[in-house]
C-alpha cells in the first residue's frame, strides 16, 4: 500500500524491488557510512578544511558505490523526502544564477556541503532500510557514543582546555570532548544517547543487557550536563519528554512511570556525584563566555532584519557571516560567525522559499517518524528508528539556541538519522518494489562533484600561503574566491611594490565579495598610494557600508580619512567608536590626538557630552604628560557639570604634582574629594589624605603611594588599630633600602609644619630602624626634618613627631626610609592616625 502510494508520486529515483538481506556490498556500505559518521566528531567536528574535503569525498565514494550496487533503490518512505531537497537545490541554483547571493563563492561552497549531506541521506536511506543494517547501525552508534562520552568526561576533569588533552584552540571557547564548542558536543550526544536509552527499555531484553545499555545511555546524557551546555540540557529534556509520552502510551502506564522516575532519580544522583559544583554554578548564570543572553537576542533581532531586507531568496546559502555585519546593532571586534539559531540563519540565507523547503523536510521527517513509533520495543531495528527520531527532535529543539547544523559532523549525522527515522516498518527487502536507478549519469555527476571539491580544497590551501606565486595559482584554480585575490593584492602592494597590479586584484576581490570591509580598506590604501583621492574615499564609504560596527575597521577608516585630508569624516568614525565601544576609546583618542593635537576639537568632535569619554581623554592626556591640554579637558568637565567617577581623574592630579603645581593639584583634589565616595580622601587642616587608612589606598594623587620593594610587603590590618577601624602595616624580611611607602604633599604657601602620628613596631629586629624623609620635587633636594629619631621596636602604639619649614609653594614627597639603607630588617611596623598641620 505504501509502495503503491509512493509510486504514484514517483521521482527519477524510484523505489526498489528486492534487497538481499546480507550482501557484501551492503556490509561495505554500512561500514563505510558508519566510518564516515564517526570520523566527523573525532576530527573536531569536521570543521577544518581537510576534514570537510574528506567528508565530501567519502560521501561521494559511498554514493558511487551505492549507485553501482544492486541496492541502488530507495525505500518508498524516502521518495517523498526528495522533493524538499529538490526545492532547496532549486533555490540555491536561483541564488547563483540570479546573483541573489551576495557572495557566489560562499554559496557554492555551502551548496557543496549541502550536497554532501544529501548524499549521506541518500546512502543512509538505501542502506539502512533493512532491519539488520538498522540494528547494527544503532548499536554501533550507541557503543561509539559511550566510549566518546567516557573519554570526554575524563578529559573534562583532567585537561578541560585542550582537545584530546593535547591541542590548544586558537579562538578560545569551552572545549569538551573533541569539540571546540561544548554545545556542539552536546548536540552530538543528543543524537547518540537515545540509541542506548531506547534499547534499555526494549522488550525481551535480559536484565544484564538492560543495565548495560541503561548505564551507557546515562553516561552519554550525563556528559551533556557536564559539558555545561544549557541548550543541550533543554534539548535532552525535550527528547526525554517525547520518549516518556511514547512509553506511557504504548506500555503499562504504572510500570512505565515507575521506570522513568527510577531512571531520572538515578540520573540526577549520577550527575551531581560527578560534577555538582560546576553544574550548579553553570545553571545559576545566564552568561556564555563571549555571547550573553542579551547578545543572542540582539543577534536574533538583527537576523530578522536581514531577512526583511531580502525576504524571498535571502543573502545566499552560507553567507550569513558576510552579510550580518551591515545589520549588526552592536559594536564589536569579535566575529559573529552564526546566528546562534539555525532556523533564523537559514531564513536569512535562503529566504522564505529555501526556509520553506527546510521546514517541509523537517516536518515530513517528524511526521513520518511519529507515525511509525508503534511496536518500537519489539526489535533492535525498530528501537533504532525511534532513537533516530528522538535524536532529530533533540537537534530540532537545540537549533533554537545554537548552530549544530552548521557543524559538518553533526549535520551529517543528523541527516543520516532523518533517513532512519522516516523509514517505514514495511521497508524490508520483501516489501519493496521498483526499478533500478541509472548508474552512469550518477557516476558522472559524482565524479565531477568530487573533482570540484578537491579543486576548491587545493585552491583554499594555496590561498592561505604567503607566496605570491601560490596565491596566483589559487586564483586560477578558484577564480571566485575573493580571499585569494585580496591577499594577492596585499602582497603585490606591500612586498612587490606593484600598486597598479594590486589595485586590479583588489578590485577583483571586492567585485566578487562586495561585503568584505577589509578588502575595501586594502583597496583604499592602494588608491591612496596611487594618488586616486576620489577612489580612496569611495572605497572607504563602501567599507563602512559593508561593516559599520567593527571598531578596528572604523579606526582604520578614520586613519585613512585623516591621510586623505578629510578630518570631518575621520572624526565622524572616531565619534562612532567613542560612543559605542568603550574598549576602543584609547586607540580612538590616540589617533585623534596625533592627527589634531587640539583637545577642544576632540572634545567637540569625538567625545561630545559623554562624561566617560571625556574622562578617558583626561586620563589619556595625563598619561602623556600633556598638562595644558589636560587642564582644558579638566575645565570642560567642570563647566559641563557632568557626573563622573572622581577616582578616574586622580591621574590628572598626579600630573599636576609631577609638574610641581601645588595650588592647582590641591584645588583639583578638593573638587574630586567633595564628590560622593571620596570623603575619606579629603584634605582640610590635616594636609594628609586618608591619614587613618580607613579608605583604600589609591596609589596616586594626594593619597598614599606604595611601590613594591624587595623584602617588604604591605597590608591594611583591622587587628588592634590605634583609632578607627584600620591601620597600615609593613612587614620586613631581608635587606631593605626603601619601604616603598610615600605621600605627596601639596603645600600652597610657605610655612612651618608638624607631622604627627602613631606607630607600633612589633619584634622589629635589625641595626638602626626606620625614619621619615622629605624631598622637594622641584629642586630635587632633601628637606630637613626635625624629628624624635628613628621608629624602633615597640610592642605598643607609640607617638612620633617631626617638623619642617618651607620657603615657598612646594610639592614635597614624604617617604619612609630604612636607616641604614640596605641593612637586614625583620619584623613589622604599623602606622595609624597621622596628621600634617601648619604650626
Amino acid at each position: 500500500m505504501l509502495a503503491d502510494r509512493a509510486m504514484a508520486h514517483a521521482s527519477p529515483l524510484e523505489v526498489d524491488a528486492k534487497q538481499p538481506a546480507r550482501q557484501p556490498e551492503g556490509r561495505f556500505l554500512l561500514l563505510g557510512l558508519l566510518a564516515l559518521l564517526i570520523f566527523g566528531p573525532l576530527a573536531f567536528g569536521a570543521v577544518e578544511p581537510w576534514a570537510v574535503v574528506i567528508q565530501e569525498l567519502g560521501a561521494a565514494t559511498l554514493a558511487a558505490f551505492w549507485f553501482s550496487s544492486s541496492r541502488r533503490k530507495l525505500p518508498a518512505s524516502c521518495v517523498p523526502l526528495l522533493w524538499p531537497w529538490a526545492a532547496l537545490a532549486g533555490v540555491v541554483a536561483l541564488q547563483i544564477l540570479l546573483h541573489a547571493a551576495v557572495y557566489i563563492h560562499g554559496t557554492i561552497a555551502a551548496g557543496l556541503q549541502a550536497a554532501t549531506y544529501f548524499l549521506i541521506f541518500l546512502v543512509a536511506a538505501g542502506t539502512l532500510a533493512g532491519p539488520e543494517n538498522r540494528k547494527t547501525f544503532g548499536r554501533t552508534l550507541a557503543i561509539f557514543g559511550t566510549l566518546l562520552a567516557f573519554w570526554s568526561v575524563l578529559q573534562g576533569f583532567a585537561s578541560p582546555t585542550k582537545l584530546y588533552g593535547l591541542r590548544a584552540t586558537r579562538a578560545g571557547g569551552i572545549v569538551y570532548g573533541p569539540y571546540v564548542n561544548h554545545s556542539h558536543y552536546a548536540g552530538l550526544m543528543e543524537m547518540l544517547a537515545p540509541f542506548a536509552l531506547v534499547l534499555a527499555f526494549r522488550k525481551n531484553l535480559s536484565r544484564q543487557e538492560r543495565i548495560q545499555w541503561g548505564l551507557a545511555g546515562l553516561l552519554m546524557a550525563a556528559s551533556i550536563f557536564l559539558s555545561e551546555s544549557r541548550g543541550g540540557m533543554v534539548a535532552f529534556a525535550a527528547e526525554f519528554v517525547v520518549f516518556a509520552i511514547i512509553l506511557i502510551q504504548q506500555h503499562n502506564k504504572n510500570r512505565a512511570a515507575t521506570a522513568l522516575v527510577a531512571a531520572m532519580a538515578f540520573f540526577t544522583i549520577f550527575i551531581f556525584w560527578m560534577g555538582a559544583g560546576e553544574l550548579e554554578a553553570r545553571l545559576a548564570t545566564f552568561r556564555h563566555p563571549g555571547v550573553s543572553i542579551h547578545t543572542r537576542f540582539q543577534i536574533a533581532q538583527d537576523t530578522l532584519q536581514m531577512w526583511r531586507s531580502h525576504p524571498w531568496l535571502g543573502f545566499g546559502l552560507g553567507n550569513f557571516t558576510r552579510a550580518y555585519p551591515q545589520f549588526r546593532s552592536f559594536y564589536t571586534d569579535e566575529l559573529v560567525n552564526a546566528a546562534h539559531n539555525d532556523y533564523l540563519q537559514f531564513l536569512s540565507e535562503l529566504g522564505i522559499l529555501g526556509f520553506g523547503a527546510i521546514l517541509w523536510f523537517l516536518l515530513a521527517v517528524l511526521g513520518r517518524g511519529l507515525r511509525n513509533v508503534h511496536d518500537w520495543s519489539s526489535s533492535s531495528s525498530h528501537s533504532a528508528r525511534l532513537a533516530a527520531l528522538l535524536g532529530v527532535v533533540g537537534i530540532a529543539v537545540h537549533s533554537l539556541t545554537d548552530f549544530n547544523l552548521q557543524i559538518p559532523a553533526n549535520a551529517a549525522l543528523f541527516f543520516a538519522l532523518c533517513a532512519v527515522a522516516s523509514s517505514d516498518i514495511e521497508d524490508t527487502p520483501s516489501s519493496r518494489s521498483g526499478r533500478s536507478l541509472p548508474a552512469l549519469p550518477a557516476h558522472i555527476a559524482l565524479a565531477l562533484y568530487a573533482v570540484f571539491c578537491l579543486q576548491l580544497f587545493v585552491a583554499a590551501h594555496f590561498s592561505r600561503s604567503s607566496s605570491a606565486s601560490r596565491l596566483r595559482l589559487a586564483t586560477r584554480l578558484d577564480p571566485l574566491n575573493s580571499a585569494a585575490w585580496m591577499k594577492l593584492g596585499h602582497l603585490e602592494y606591500f612586498l612587490e611594490q606593484q600598486p597598479a597590479l594590486a589595485a586590479q586584484d583588489l578590485h577583483r576581490a571586492v567585485t566578487l565579495d562586495p561585503l568584505q570591509a577589509l578588502a575595501w580598506l586594502e583597496l583604499a590604501s592602494v588608491e591612496q598610494g596611487l594618488g586616486h583621492h576620489d577612489l580612496q574615499i569611495a572605497a572607504l564609504h563602501r567599507a563602512y557600508a559593508a561593516d559599520p560596527t567593527t571598531p578596528t575597521y572604523l579606526l582604520a577608516e578614520a586613519n585613512s580619512y585623516f591621510s586623505a585630508g578629510e578630518p570631518s569624516l575621520a572624526f565622524r568614525r572616531l565619534r562612532d567608536v567613542s560612543t559605542h565601544h568603550r574598549d576602543s576609546l584609547a586607540p580612538a583618542l590616540d589617533l585623534a590626538w596625533r592627527a589634531s593635537r587640539d583637545p577642544d576639537l576632540i572634545l567637540r568632535e569625538v567625545t561630545g557630552g559623554d562624561p566617560q569619554a571625556q574622562m578617558a581623554l583626561l586620563r589619556f592626556l595625563s598619561a602623556l604628560g600633556e598638562e595644558q591640554p589636560a587642564g582644558r579637558v579638566w575645565r570642560a568637565l567642570q563647566q559641563n557639570g557632568v557626573a563622573f567617577d572622581p577616582a578616574l581623574a586622580v591621574p590628572y592630579v598626579q600630573l599636576l604634582l609631577d609638574n610641581h603645581r601645588a595650588d592647582e593639584a590641591l584645588a583639583a583634589w578638593q573638587i574630586l574629594t567633595a564628590r560622593p565616595g571620596m570623603a575619606g580622601y579629603q584634605i582640610s587642616q590635616n594636609l594628609l589624605a586618608n591619614a587613618g587608612f580607613e579608605a583604600d589606598i589609591l596609589n596616586s594623587g594626594l593619597d598614599w603611594h606604595y611601590r613594591p620593594r624587595p623584602s617588604v610587603s604591605v597590608n591594611v590590618s583591622t587587628e588592634s588599630p590605634h583609632g578607627g577601624q584600620r591601620a597600615l602595616c609593613l612587614s620586613f624580611d631581608g635587606p631593605v633600602s626603601d619601604t616603598g611607602l610615600s605621600h605627596y604633599l601639596a603645600l600652597p604657601s610657605p610655612s612651618t609644619f608638624e607631622l604627627r602620628g602613631f606607630y607600633r613596631a612589633t619584634d622589629l629586629r635589625g641595626a638602626g630602624g626606620l625614619a621619615w624623609s622629605l624631598r622637594d620635587l622641584a629642586s630635587d633636594a632633601d628637606v630637613t626634618l626635625r624629628d624624635d629619631g628613628m621608629l624602633e621596636h615597640s610592642s605598643d602604639w607609640r607617638p612620633f613627631r617631626a617638623g619642617f619649614s618651607t620657603a615657598q609653594q612646594s610639592v614635597l614627597l614624604l617617604s619612609l626610609k630604612r636607616i641604614p639603607a640596605g641593612d637586614i630588617l625583620r619584623g613589622q611596623l604599623c602606622l595609624d592616625d597621622l596628621s600634617l598641620t601648619k604650626k
